[in-house]
């Protein structure tokens, strides 16, 4: 039975008293890298399991991907024990992959298991930014090594090379990576949609040199010191 606790003129609260199992084991997503997905190509589904409970406990772990077991394995988490795992999947079709974690606690089960969703392409678009210069292409053995066939069908990586003048926002959204050779400055309608494409999580990678200025790199957003990839 509830309590009645008088706590000012006119209030009252209840003191509720609680009872069962203190025993549950739960299953925590973390968050998915922002690497691109490819088909044939493995990424990490992450998860924490983590024992609330006083007792041992043997578990089962599955592992679903489109309805579809993919792995099982069985467990022991210890009293108060968490344990982190890295899941390993490889998409087999272009499109939006969805699937999930669970373990078979019967104890407390909404928290039993956790959904994973992201998108998964044929091939990781990357954009060559090139800018008009005489002599030879600072790109052309990068290409042939990672797109010798021109396709993407060889490391999954298909390379694509536009003139920085070209750069707008619309075009920045069909590629999850960007790459700039040593830039000494950009178009200013280039470096805004190449800012706005950083922040909303796009990935690039500058290779520096000679002519390449700090400045530039704050422009697009980020501190000279920073990894950008």
């Amino acid at each position: 039975p509830s309590e009645a606790v008088a706590l000012t003129k006119g209030l009252h609260g209840y003191l509720l008293p609680l009872s069962g199992t203190t025993e549950n084991v739960s299953v925590r997503l973390l968050p998915l890298s922002r690497k691109p997905r490819v088909v044939g190509q493995p990424f990490t589904v992450p998860v924490n399991l983590r024992n609330y409970g006083d007792k041992e406990r043997q578990l089962t772990l599955t592992f679903e991907q489109g309805g579809e077991t993919i792995e099982q394995r069985p467990l022991t988490l210890g009293p108060g024990a968490q344990l982190r795992l890295n899941l390993d999947l490889v998409p087999r079709a272009a499109g939006f992959l969805q699937g999930s974690v669970s373990v078979d606690d019967a104890e407390l089960t909404r928290d039993n298991r956790a959904w994973f969703a992201a998108p998964v392409t044929e091939h990781a678009k990357v954009l060559l930014v090139r800018q008009a210069q005489s002599g030879m292409d600072p790109y052309f053995y990068l290409q042939a090594a990672l797109d010798p066939a021109g396709d993407g069908t060889v490391n999954g990586l298909q390379l694509e090379g536009r003139f920085a003048e070209e750069i707008t926002p619309a075009l920045l959204r069909d590629y999850q990576v960007v790459l700039l050779a040593d830039p000494e400055t950009l178009p200013p309608a280039a470096t805004s949609a190449l800012a706005a494409y950083l922040r909303q999580g796009g990935s690039a990678l500058v290779f520096a040199g000679a002519k390449l200025r700090p400045e530039l790199l704050r422009d697009l957003g980020v501190d000279a010191a920073e990894r950008l990839l």
